[in-house]
């Protein structure tokens, strides 16, 4: 291991996330003691999470952080990669390969790379890695949770630091899965799915909705069409009829819907990662793209055809 770009790497992670996290007793009314603790920032005093731990808990630290990095940057190659970092609740690093593990899917104007993805939260599973893919037209960067050889997950229950062989050993496996993600996605390719029964399926009628229920519904789709048929063009793929045999690849499918929520869909809630400006961060998007269920929905149908 290059013990200088290693400093390095882990400088970043440093540099980002340059807070500790305090394990707090939490009081009752009256200052009346309580089992139950708390976990702070120590730079804003930020309550982290919705629930209280146990005296037994023990939060994982930045340096546990840098060991997961320093594992994946080593497998990746630490002279080329890239981080991107982010905070919610817990601690979110991107690794971005270098550019010659770019991969065409069609030609090359629709061209993916992979995206390692380092979680370290403060819940039951404190550690979750996963490979995932960037996709350059639209900027999407998505993973498969359907293959299971591309995450793992374990908790926390000792430091990390000293740990790195087996760390590295866990994302020399998922290094390995590129070429199984390449081959699903090329399969995604070849395979057509009805645009009508996508739709009754993500987004079934509901008899019962108010009129602005059903106006939402009937827009998210439209909007997906326009997305689907917009990258059509941009790409060469082949457009979404109005109407007949409507039919578009898994591949058109799965980025249609994941781009949507991505991009497009109303950000609900109201969270402390914006931007200066105001606005959400890239990353806060991403993550509210993986985990809605629409697009887990049509990710699980589209790998069970293309398997």
């Amino acid at each position: 291991m290059n013990n200088s770009t290693t400093s390095t790497v882990s400088q970043q992670v440093r540099d980002a996330f340059n807070f500790g996290i305090q394990k707090l007793p939490l009081s009752g009314p009256d200052n009346l003691s309580t089992p139950v603790y708390g976990l702070f920032r120590d730079d804003t005093g930020d309550f982290i999470g919705s629930n209280g731990v146990t005296k037994r808990y023990t939060p994982h630290t930045t340096e546990d952080v840098c060991a997961l990095v320093d594992a994946c940057a080593e497998v990746v190659g630490m002279e080329s990669c890239k981080l991107s970092t982010h905070w919610n609740n817990g601690h979110f690093v991107t690794v971005q390969p270098s550019k010659e593990y770019r991969q065409a899917v069609i030609g090359t104007k629709d061209s993916i790379w992979p995206r390692f993805i380092l979680s370290a939260g403060f819940d039951k599973v404190a550690y979750k890695g996963s490979l995932g893919f960037w996709r350059d037209n639209c900027h999407n960067m998505q993973e498969l949770r359907s293959l299971s050889s591309t995450h793992f997950s374990f908790r926390h229950t000792s430091s990390l630091t000293g740990k790195i062989s087996d760390l590295i050993s866990k994302f020399e496996r998922l290094a390995g899965s590129w070429d199984k993600m390449l081959e699903t996605i090329r399969n995604m390719q070849d395979t057509k799915v009805s645009w009508d029964d996508l739709v009754e399926m993500v987004y079934p009628v509901n008899e019962d909705a108010t009129d602005r229920q059903k106006s939402n519904r009937v827009s998210t789709i439209e909007a997906i069409r326009r997305r689907i048929n917009r990258e059509a063009g941009e790409l060469g793929y082949a457009a979404l009829q109005t109407h007949g045999n409507r039919v578009i690849t898994a591949w058109q499918a799965l980025t249609g819907v994941q781009g949507h929520y991505q991009h497009n869909a109303t950000f609900r809630g109201i969270g402390s990662n914006r931007t200066a400006s105001g606005y959400r961060t890239n990353m806060e998007h991403i993550l509210r793209a993986n985990n809605a269920p629409q697009v887990r929905q049509v990710e699980r149908h589209v790998v069970s055809l293309a398997a």
